[in-house]
């Protein structure tokens, strides 16, 4: 089968391994909310756990890591993972879901030289923003007198 879908047999055996997740983790796998390699570890989950990571993605609106549905399958495989467990582990922030600001540098162009670093760039608007803060702080404490 690799030879005729041009792939590795570790590959056909991830997709193979998709057969034992649940339908709606299936569904998340396949609209790519959910990572091939993430839907391989949570479908050696049993089914009532599966049942609580879905529940959870909807819940936190979040989806599982590769390490923690790596965890999770570990924790699982010598009975010790628990609804409160896998909670715990979806509850945790990760890197690639903290909230964050993009302005294109097109916008900011028009205020710096071309050859400023986003670095620089960062570092000047955060010095802007304090200097800030501290104007509005002595406003209101001459204003409050």
């Amino acid at each position: 089968m690799a030879d005729i879908f041009d792939t590795s047999r570790a590959q056909i055996q991830r997709y193979l391994r998709l057969i034992d997740l649940i339908p709606e983790l299936l569904d998340l796998v396949d609209e790519d909310r959910i990572a091939l390699s993430v839907g391989v570890e949570l479908s050696y989950l049993p089914d009532e756990h599966q049942y609580i990571v879905l529940g959870l993605i909807e819940e936190l609106d979040c989806t599982p890591s590769y390490a923690q549905a790596n965890h999770m399958h570990k924790e699982a495989a010598v009975g010790t993972l628990t609804e409160e467990r896998i909670s715990e582990m979806m509850s945790q922030e990760k890197p690639n879901q903290k909230e964050k600001i993009t302005i294109p540098m097109e916008k900011l162009s028009m205020y710096f030289k071309q050859d400023t670093t986003p670095k620089d760039i960062q570092a000047y608007i955060l010095k802007l923003l304090e200097e800030d803060r501290i104007r509005k702080r002595k406003a209101r404490n001459r204003d409050a007198r």
